[in-house]
């Protein structure tokens, strides 16, 4: 065999495919270390969008908060309220038609139900009585409601006979989640104003 036509003898195959076999070792755990931190990240981005849609719809039903055309209410529209719940009379945006709203912290979901205002502040604010009941975020964990009235905080329950003026409502929340990049914690905290 002449000098210009020599080839890999098998020594020299076998040191390459170990040197290749090491690098491959070596970046394997990094590469998979990398595809959990981008589905880690993902899950995290999704309950974050998650929040933003539920957060957005809060923020639209208080700012149709309203008492015009609502008979038997105080001076607000709260109909009741805690750190578990906030419920209150509102415009349908797309009807103009006044409906009962309620958002309630439920297990480990946020809760929107609603029905139509019955024409007179109702006796009572049974989960039977809304005809529409949708999760807005589930994976909820230590999830509470703060009224805020002038700055301060309202304490305990709040029913319409005793309702203060309540400026803003917060809501505070821990999303737990878990994914196949491992468990994932989101804190989320918003405050909406009412809108009347």
């Amino acid at each position: 065999m002449s000098s210009s036509e020599r080839a890999f003898t098998v020594v020299e195959v076998l040191v390459c495919m170990a040197l290749s076999l090491t690098l491959m070792l070596g970046v394997a755990p990094l590469w998979i270390s990398l595809q959990s931190a981008a589905a880690a990240a993902q899950d995290t981005s999704v309950a974050f969008g998650a929040w933003r849609v539920a957060s957005a719809r809060l923020e639209r039903d208080l700012r149709g908060a309203t008492i015009e055309g609502a008979t038997d209410l105080g001076p607000n529209p709260l109909l009741q309220a805690g750190t578990s719940e906030v419920v209150f009379v509102t415009r349908d945006p797309r009807s103009g038609a006044l409906e009962i709203v309620e958002w309630e912290v439920s297990g480990s979901s946020l809760m929107r139900r609603r029905r139509p205002w019955p024409g007179q502040l109702p006796t009572t604010l049974s989960h039977l009585a809304f005809s529409d009941h949708k999760t807005m975020l589930e994976g909820v964990s230590s999830g509470s409601f703060t009224l805020i009235s002038e700055y301060s905080t309202v304490a305990g329950s709040i029913y319409p006979q005793k309702a203060p003026a309540v400026d803003l409502v917060r809501f505070e929340a821990t999303i737990i989640g878990d994914s196949s990049g491992g468990r994932h914690r989101l804190r989320v905290a918003d405050e909406m104003s009412f809108g009347w």
